[in-house]
């Protein structure tokens, strides 16, 4: 009779929604239009193709900021066997759910001295709850 008991408890346990371990969502370019939900001091990651050698670089132009805030951005070049200038890589932003609302959240690939020739676009739609 205790044993049902103990394999009720184990399972209950199992399923107490900490997500303290999981990773934290991560986005890319297949994700360009969608819809994602987090919770308050949620945090999401945005990782995107970039080269910022040619002078362009993602840039957030549109964001609610009592919704959402950017943590960290960074850029990782890819690994270039012959140490060639000039090779792309990946930049990631980081951003965390502050409070219950919802945002459209953009970013523009473009150069900074041409803020209004963009040369791509992403854009996800935020909600916080």
């Amino acid at each position: 009779m205790l044993l049902p008991v103990i394999v009720v408890l184990i399972v209950l346990l199992g399923c107490t929604g900490d997500t303290a371990g999981e990773d934290t969502m991560r986005l890319t370019e297949a994700d360009n239009g969608k819809a994602i939900t987090v919770y308050p001091n949620g945090e999401f990651t945005i990782n995107l193709e970039s080269n910022p050698t040619t002078g362009y670089m993602w840039a957030v132009v549109e964001i609610d900021e009592e919704v959402l805030e950017v943590v960290k951005n960074d850029y990782f070049a890819d690994p270039s066997p012959e140490m060639i200038t000039g090779t792309g890589g990946r930049e990631e932003y980081q951003f965390r759910g502050i409070k219950p609302g919802e945002c459209v959240l953009t970013m523009h690939y473009r150069r900074s001295w041409e803020p209004d020739d963009p040369d791509g676009e992403f854009s996800v739609t935020v909600k916080v709850e």
